[in-house]
């Protein structure tokens, strides 16, 4: 039996978020993901490493653990380039970053014994010029830290250095021999550039497949559709 690791954000993970009237997360569920609906489809083992909030970084993270456990296949999908990794308040390193160091998307980090935090936050808009911050950078004691990206930060060199930390981590799975499919929601690649590539149009498949309170994840049937599109498209990595 073949088991299958998935690596990814929310996309991948299968969440539906709730939030108040200022943008704060209230509470996060999860539905059935499209990874977990292949490896049913497939009679494969699963192993989800996804996480809402995790950024391209974390993302690279998990899949570098992926390769470690060997799977026969890692679908793993690309995330937007507005997501920031910081060293929590009072707290420390002493050697690379692990899987277990981040937080990924909570605003209680009371009880985290890890040290990083991966969290979103949307860029200034320049039609709103409005920042909304989320509820994990609000009580994270960075707040200022935050701030200053905000300032500085540039959406170009974000978009460039988020494409490079993937083109890395493509190279490292392509180093491994294990089969991959990369699901890309940001168009930092084509097919031209990696092999068993999708392009998935967020906005766009979003609209296709809404969910009532969240505008920001797909349904379960937006996560059947792309199950069925990889079954179809990948059949060969599925045998």
């Amino acid at each position: 039996m073949k088991t299958i690791i998935g690596c990814g954000c929310s996309w991948t993970y299968g969440s539906v978020i709730k939030k108040d009237k200022d943008g704060i997360v209230i509470n996060s569920t999860k539905i059935k993901d499209y990874v977990t609906i292949l490896s049913e489809m497939t009679s494969s083992n699963i192993i989800n490493l996804s996480y809402p909030g995790g950024s391209n970084y974390c993302i690279s993270k998990q899949i570098e653990y992926a390769i470690n456990l060997k799977p026969d296949l890692i679908i793993f999908n690309t995330t937007t380039v507005d997501r920031y990794d910081y060293l929590l308040s009072g707290r420390s390193l002493n050697n690379f970053p692990t899987l277990e160091d981040f937080n990924y998307y909570t605003s209680d980090v009371s009880n985290f014994k890890g040290n990083i935090i991966s969290s979103t936050f949307r860029q200034i808009s320049e039609k709103s010029n409005r920042l909304a911050l989320n509820d994990a950078l609000t009580t994270s004691g960075n707040s200022e830290l935050i701030k200053l990206i905000v300032r500085f930060n540039n959406y170009y060199i974000d978009y460039d250095k988020n494409r490079l930390i993937l083109n890395g981590t493509i190279r490292l799975l392509e180093k491994s021999n294990i089969p991959f499919i990369c699901i890309d929601t940001q168009k930092f690649f084509s097919e031209v550039d990696v092999k068993n590539y999708i392009s998935l149009d967020t906005e766009e498949y979003l609209k296709r497949f809404p969910l009532a309170d969240d505008s920001g994840h797909w349904n379960e049937e937006g996560h059947l559709q792309l199950a069925h599109i990889i079954k179809n498209k990948f059949s060969f990595l599925l045998m």
